[in-house]
């Protein structure tokens, strides 16, 4: 096999358009380097580490803004570097520790 280049620019707007559109699956035994954004269609719901339509068995690495808009189910740490903002009720199931030592000086100030 050698390099094989298609040049087309036709942009892809579902899984049916494109440069290059492929009715079956596609296996990539390499590294894979995309240009734009990508958009997967399935709507598998996720339920384990091995399910949904995005599955990853190494690590993520997000250098912007995650949303999500569903539950988000953490089997092991939460690790939050800098501020954690909670807008709605949080219920923490068991002990909380509180490093900082700060003393209250109002209602709004202090390390609790």
């Amino acid at each position: 096999g050698g390099v094989m280049t298609i040049t087309d620019e036709t942009q892809s707007t579902s899984p049916g358009t494109g440069a290059l559109v492929v009715e079956g699956g596609l296996g990539v035994g390499k590294d894979t380097s995309i240009g734009g954004d990508l958009i997967v269609e399935g709507t598998a719901e996720s339920n384990s580490i091995d399910t949904g339509s995005v599955v990853a068995y190494g690590g993520l690495g997000v250098a912007g803004q995650a949303y999500i808009g569903g539950d988000t189910v953490l089997e092991q740490n939460l690790d939050v570097y800098y501020g954690l903002n909670v807008g709605l009720t949080t219920t923490l199931g068991r002990q909380v520790t509180v490093l900082d030592t700060t003393q209250a000086t109002s209602s709004t100030q202090g390390a609790v």
